[in-house]
């Protein structure tokens, strides 16, 4: 949700939203920082951050604020309220590895404030795993994993299985390897859209076919077949919309724009 001017969050007692500052800024190599609340917005309760106030020399972004209301009031939030402040911290020499590092493993980077990516380090070094199990060599899995990005977790859940019946080592390079995957995340896009749209037209037909006979000449033998069918179909209308938004596809059109990005 992306707040206007104008706009409002209610948050009760007891509840926690995922927020971020208004400002994107890069913490400089020699200085480390801290986001802290503001006194007014605490004693009513407001707490900024759940233990997540540090923040790393190299580090950039959008800080991400868990904004929690320990009070017994609700509190009215609006957009660009001054409910934070950054405290910088003089570091006693610049570190020799800064956020970022492909040896850190860092996953915020540049940050943009979302949830957690907690569940992908686990994704990630299943990856990684399945490209040493085919004799990839640890920059081309690192190179991978940077060409694509932060894909969403079924991104990352099929490029670990695609992997894993792939013959890898086959192909050139990452590029090659990277354009087959693409292509069948094409296929995979398409036949999600098909079994959606599939699912709504065929419950739409059953449903046009009840109403005819209850508006016509309703059958004397009650049509069990049909009203079953009906109901079952619109389980999986109901599965359908939830997921018709199946998360992102890493297909061609995808590839192409991350390439892009990544030569600049």
């Amino acid at each position: 949700m992306v707040l206007k001017q104008g706009d409002t969050i209610l948050l009760r007692p007891g509840q926690m939203v995922l927020a971020r500052v208004c400002e994107s800024f890069t913490m400089p190599d020699e200085w480390a920082g801290k986001i802290e609340g503001r006194s007014s917005y605490a004693r009513l309760g407001l707490m900024v951050h759940c233990s997540g106030d540090f923040i790393n020399p190299g580090w950039k972004g959008h800080m991400p604020l868990e904004l929690v209301n320990f009070g017994k009031s609700t509190i009215r939030l609006v957009p660009y309220l001054p409910i934070c402040q950054l405290k910088l911290v003089a570091v006693s020499s610049t570190p020799d590895r800064k956020y970022g590092d492909v040896d850190l493993g860092s996953k915020y980077l540049p940050d943009d404030g979302g949830p957690s990516y907690w569940w992908r380090d686990r994704l990630v070094a299943r990856v990684i795993e399945q490209l040493a199990d085919h004799e990839v060599s640890t920059n081309m899995s690192h190179e991978i994993l940077d060409r694509i990005g932060e894909p969403d977790v079924g991104v990352l859940d099929r490029l670990e299985r695609d992997i894993s019946n792939e013959r890898i080592g086959n192909y050139e390079n990452v590029d090659s390897f990277l354009d087959q995957f693409a292509k069948r995340e094409d296929l995979r896009r398409t036949w999600h859209r098909v079994w959606v749209g599939g699912v709504f037209l065929i419950l739409t037909a059953l449903i046009g076919t009840l109403l005819t006979l209850a508006v016509t000449s309703w059958p004397s033998s009650f049509p069990w077949v049909l009203v079953s069918a009906t109901g079952i179909f619109a389980g999986l209308a109901v599965f359908a919309a939830i997921e018709r938004d199946a998360g992102e596809f890493l297909g061609t059109r995808e590839l192409r724009t991350l390439r892009q990005t990544h030569s600049r």
